[in-house]
């Protein structure tokens, strides 16, 4: 499989509230007809953990990470027609 080329922004900040459903799209570039795997991707998710009042510590960050199973065989085929 190939691997595939995004375009345009990858990196997406921003605050949502509990339990709000975001949805993050990207754009691949494909430039010639084959197989492209969609896997290969990572997703990042920071939650600021606020400190108990009267706390010397300042916000500290929990980091979750999600990535793509390299199990999953997720592609898409491109032909000429």
């Amino acid at each position: 499989m190939l691997p595939p080329s995004y375009t345009g922004r990858l990196t997406f900040r921003g605050k949502i509230a509990p339990l709000q459903v975001v949805t993050v799209r990207s754009n691949m570039w494909v430039s010639k007809p084959g197989t492209y795997s969609l896997g290969g991707w990572t997703l990042e998710t920071e939650i600021p953990i606020e400190q108990a009042e009267g706390s010397k510590q300042s916000t500290r960050n929990r980091i979750y990470l999600q990535e793509s199973s390299p199990e999953d065989k997720i592609c898409v085929v491109i032909c000429e027609s």
